[in-house]
């Protein structure tokens, strides 16, 4: 009885101050939980990629948080720029994808590739044996990439670790793979990242699902991605076919808000020049220029800016 007696002044004084704002012309507004944006730099670890132009557009473009996605060894192992980033108290979100199963699947993979010389099928049902020599293969890949984050992760960034970019693999070989990266990264989120028309792109439970494209088939907990779908801008022309007009990002963001992460990419992300001309992804130029990065980042800056609070 006690207990509620004392409530009751509380009670009318809390009316009494919202009664008075609303006087004051003050309008609550329902804040809501959003996907922290980011941007899919998969090409970052090129020794040609523009390190310093990127980090001076996000000055310019007012970036209050920096959110990125790499792609492990394909475009080379130059962390330099990386590492930049690791340091960098703004530097809230860090996703790697360990191993290039796009290449796989087209059938062009570099000699330097993880999956050089393996087929698809073969892949998967290596992994669904566990096949000793892939399995020691795998901890020895996934172990340089572990070293890496053991050394320069800092509590205030937040990592996750896909096994493989669009990925080719059965649910069953995948959770093996998964399993590998939840071992060697036990720090972050394992990712499951299927490639969007395959029959086992359906979420893993204990993962994040990630999809990537225009529109992603995805649910919390998860992460959209644009790659493969190039950003259309008015001072910019895309170099893919598959295209979003810059005006329709907004919408993006607000359809994947309850995802983890909703992460920008245009075609120069992965130095592409053209969607016909196959370049080996270790002799690609065609990184952004200053005006791209300007472009996107300025995306990225507006949505958070204009959003609720961070999940």
């Amino acid at each position: 009885m006690q207990s509620k007696f004392r409530l009751a002044p509380l009670s009318i004084i809390m009316l009494f101050f919202l009664q008075l704002a609303l006087l004051s012309g003050f309008t609550p507004r329902l804040v809501l939980a959003q996907a922290k944006a980011g941007s899919a730099e998969l090409a970052m670890l090129s020794e040609r990629w523009p390190c310093r132009e990127a980090r001076a557009s996000e000055l310019r473009s007012g970036l209050k948080e920096l959110h990125k996605v790499v792609l492990w060894h394909t475009f080379g192992n130059s962390t330099e720029c990386l590492q930049s980033y690791m340091s960098d108290p703004n530097f809230k979100t860090l996703e790697i994808h360990l191993i290039n199963e796009v290449c796989q699947r087209h059938q062009n993979c570099g000699e330097y590739e993880f999956l050089a010389g393996l087929s698809v099928d073969e892949y998967d049902r290596k992994l669904i044996a566990r096949d000793a020599e892939l399995m020691k293969k795998l901890d020895g890949y996934f172990s340089g990439a572990a070293t890496f984050l053991a050394q320069y992760l800092k509590p205030h960034t937040q990592c996750f670790v896909s096994p493989g970019l669009e990925s080719n693999l059965s649910i069953e070989a995948a959770k093996v793979a998964l399993e590998k990266v939840k071992t060697h990264f036990p720090q972050c989120k394992a990712v499951w990242n299927p490639v969007g028309n395959s029959r086992h792109a359906s979420p893993i439970q204990g993962t994040i699902f990630e999809m990537h494209g225009k529109n992603p088939d995805v649910k919390p907990p998860c992460i959209a991605d644009l790659d493969g779908t190039d950003i259309h801008f008015p001072a910019r022309k895309p170099v893919m076919r598959r295209k979003i007009q810059s005006s329709k990002v907004p919408e993006y963001f607000e359809r994947y808000r309850q995802c983890e992460h909703v992460f920008l990419w245009v075609g120069e992300f992965n130095g592409i020049s053209s969607p016909d001309n196959f370049i080996d992804p270790r002799e690609r130029t065609n990184f952004p220029s200053p005006q791209t990065f300007d472009l996107v980042y300025g995306l990225l800056a507006e949505q958070q800016e204009g959003g609720g609070t961070a999940r």
